[in-house]
């Protein structure tokens, strides 16, 4: 039996009180696709503590694959991240009010090994916006998948992506947000990344 692939989302934080993240997880255990369908959901706390020990304890049961997902206002498309860095905002609280403190050590930069340019092509292909980013941020979302590159997926081998996602069409978050994504659109986009990152 194959292994399943982990898949997860985040909590509301400050500024954003509905997760698109969340939303879009919950909704593929309805979808007629049966990777998504199958896969592990785990919604993880906006929580610079919390959420990587989480992540890490799902991962327990030897997933083929995990890709992490969280909301950006930046975004536009999908935006897959190649990189992660040991940077964290020290003035930016997480959902229970932690701010990292200051740190002047060396920056530390894990890479994702997957062939970014081949997925955002197929995801093109498919009328999806897609981009590449060198750059996931210094929040929580960074923080866990500096966790995840420089653990599981370099010592276990375990394929790995962090996608941020745009805001969905109709929500307080799209007034402020740069772009927004349908529901449906999302869900077609990660069921291309899904099938790339676990056949990687």
């Amino acid at each position: 039996m194959a292994k399943p692939l982990l898949i997860t989302a985040f909590e509301p934080f400050p500024g954003v009180p509905d997760n698109p993240t969340e939303t879009l997880l919950r909704s593929f255990a309805e979808l007629d696709d049966d990777i998504l369908a199958s896969a592990r959901c785990v919604i993880l706390p906006t929580q610079y503590d919390l959420a990587p020990a989480r992540m890490l304890e799902a991962l327990d049961f030897e997933a083929s694959a995990i890709i992490m997902t969280g909301y950006s206002n930046r975004a536009t498309a999908l935006t897959l991240e190649s990189r992660s860095t040991s940077a964290s905002l020290p003035d930016r609280p997480d959902a229970a009010g932690f701010c990292p403190a200051p740190s002047d050590a060396p920056v530390v930069i894990h890479d994702t090994r997957l062939d970014l340019a081949s997925i955002v092509a197929a995801l093109t292909a498919e009328g999806i916006p897609a981009e590449i980013s060198d750059d996931a941020g210094s929040y929580v979302c960074n923080h866990i998948y500096h966790a995840a590159l420089g653990g599981p997926c370099h010592a276990g081998g375990i394929p790995g992506l962090f996608v941020h996602i745009p805001a969905l069409p109709g929500t307080p978050l799209a007034a402020t947000a740069a772009g927004t994504m349908s529901l449906k659109d999302l869900q077609k986009g990660m069921g291309i990344i899904a099938r790339m990152v676990i056949a990687n």
